[in-house]
């Protein structure tokens, strides 16, 4: 026998996404999942972006790690759903997220994670995650007219499996966006789910959030909740920090409804007829 015990058994005429399994999972118990994966304490750099960009990490709030705001059309607007407020750069095509004067070093194992929403269109290339302009390396972009998203090893693009954003590009709803760097490789999460592996790493610089230094390669209108780590995350951690800005159950699930059909049967014996009746439910899926 596989188990002593068997509990919830639901079969699907369909195959789910990884999102729908989450939330499937999170039907029967969310706090298994919250806890499944215990995130490291302490982020190194942490912009909340609800009244100001501030490093509220481990570094403290200084002028090499505080976040700001660039070319100065950008603007704090207020949403109350993830947080209190959330970054706006639709002032400026060239309007970015500053991390200090010079950025940050990434560590030989990292993961950066953060809220979008309103992805622009892929008339030029998209920027989310990217060193300064001397690095030349981009941790997470589409090329211009694509929707494929990779990074840029300072030569070359190398994309994230084949995940594209092609299913969430005009849907105008917050994804959470999280990359995980170790070793020789990067993986790419979106909303709590793996969705691509890139076979190369970024090093070195960390300088910009949501578009290139003074270019126009905005990735989207709205930012949220940034955070980087110095350790890689893995799949049930990523998955925690997912949910726990309640979203565990963003993805919906097929619809289901129950009938109930009543099946006779009758039994005779040469002394005695016993009628015995028996229920079965039957499990539809619309």
């Amino acid at each position: 026998a596989f188990a002593d015990q068997i509990d919830e058994v639901v079969v699907y005429p369909r195959g789910l996404t990884a999102a729908q399994v989450l939330s499937l999972y999170n039907t029967y118990n969310s706090t298994v999942c919250s806890c499944g994966g215990t995130l490291p304490t302490g982020a190194i750099l942490s912009y909340n972006m609800d009244t100001n960009l501030n490093n509220a990490g481990s570094l403290g709030a200084s002028a090499t790690t505080n976040g700001n705001l660039r070319n100065s059309a950008a603007s704090l607007s207020v949403y109350n759903t993830l947080s209190s407020g959330y970054v706006n750069l639709a002032g400026s095509s060239t309007a970015v997220i500053g991390i200090g004067s010079a950025g940050v070093t990434l560590t030989t194992s990292f993961t950066m994670a953060v809220w979008v929403r309103n992805i622009a269109a892929n008339t030029n290339a998209r920027v989310l995650f990217r060193s300064t302009n001397t690095n030349s390396q981009i941790t997470l972009y589409t090329q211009a007219s694509s929707n494929n998203v990779g990074l840029y090893t300072g030569t070359a693009f190398v994309q994230y499996g084949t995940y594209s954003l092609a299913s969430i590009a005009s849907d105008e709803m917050w994804h959470h966006f999280v990359v995980v760097g170790t070793g020789s490789s990067q993986k790419l999460y979106v909303d709590g789910a793996l969705v691509g592996t890139a076979a190369s790493k970024s090093t070195g610089n960390f300088y910009t959030i949501g578009n290139g230094d003074a270019a126009q390669e905005r990735f989207c209108t709205d930012v949220d909740e940034f955070l980087l780590y110095d350790v890689a995350l893995d799949d049930w951690q990523v998955a925690s920090l997912f949910n726990s800005y309640g979203k565990a159950s963003c993805a919906a699930l097929p619809a289901t409804t129950t009938t109930t059909t009543t099946t006779t049967s009758t039994t005779t014996t040469s002394t005695t007829t016993t009628t015995t009746t028996s229920t079965t439910t039957t499990s539809t899926t619309t």
